[in-house]
């Protein structure tokens, strides 16, 4: 296959890279779509041209940034009804974090693919694939850094979302939901590795987000578990799940994983 030629356009600085990055996964954050729709596409094209020239050296970290721009395009596919593109955006993110080097990068994209599966009702299929991710990389140790419990953690909530969305099963969905926040509170507060938004909280509310709903807002599982559920809406365009502790007052980790209303 022929090679594309040099079109001579001069990549980006990396410093200037990684703050319009980071500006980004604020605004996705803030669900600011109209900023996201005027800043991602131009970031998207500085990056792959950036790509396209790095050195060994620079490599992994632009792959890593390309990474964590295309989640933040999936979000908006799925926001504006565009699984498809969705999906598109989810197999890039994929890439690029296997060209990064990153074997939690690599899991968290694998569990990306996993969530798109079970958006179309193959929970089976992703509960599979989330447990080939995690025999990957292992379970973490105490030792290992916290990137290690982040992608755990959120692999263990799409786990929990398969089982109760897809699979009706209760005992499994409880299983995932425990290792999330277990993973949860390896983690500093305020953390948002891979910007997933996996963290411990810094106020003693004893509460812990974690998406675990069905098409109609249900938990689907029994009465008996541990978690005292909740629908609530945070932040425009998003719902979460709030799973607090009836028996304890001490701080819970904290899990929120987005998706559109």
């Amino acid at each position: 296959m022929p090679q594309i030629p040099d079109d001579e356009i001069a990549p980006r600085p990396a410093e200037e890279l990684r703050a319009r990055v980071a500006a980004i996964s604020r605004l996705a954050h803030q669900v600011r779509l109209l900023r996201l729709g005027d800043d991602l596409p131009g970031l998207l094209a500085d990056l792959r041209t950036a790509a396209a020239h790095a050195d060994d050296t620079l490599a992994p970290e632009i792959q890593a940034m390309l990474a964590e721009t295309w989640v933040n395009a999936r979000m908006i596919a799925r926001i504006l009804g565009y699984p498809d593109l969705a999906q598109s955006m989810t197999e890039r993110y994929a890439q690029s974090a296997e060209r990064s080097g990153d074997p939690y990068a690599i899991t968290i994209g694998t569990s990306l693919r996993a969530a798109e599966l079970i958006q179309v009702d193959r929970g089976h299929a992703a509960a599979r694939l989330l447990d080939t991710a995690r025999q990957a990389t292992g379970e973490p140790s105490g030792s290992d850094p916290p990137q290690a419990w982040a992608a755990w953690g959120w692999s263990h909530l799409q786990s929990a979302l398969s089982a109760a969305r897809n699979a009706g099963n209760a005992a499994a969905a409880d299983f995932h939901l425990s290792e999330a926040v277990r993973a949860a509170d390896h983690l500093p507060a305020n953390a948002d590795h891979y910007r997933m938004t996996l963290n411990r909280p810094t106020s003693p509310s004893g509460r812990s987000a974690l998406p675990l709903n069905s098409a109609t807002g249900r938990r689907q599982s029994d009465a008996q578990a541990p978690f005292e559920v909740s629908l609530a809406s945070h932040r425009t365009g998003y719902r979460i799940i709030t799973l607090t502790s009836p028996a304890t007052t001490s701080t819970w980790a904290t899990a929120t994983l987005r998706w559109p209303r």
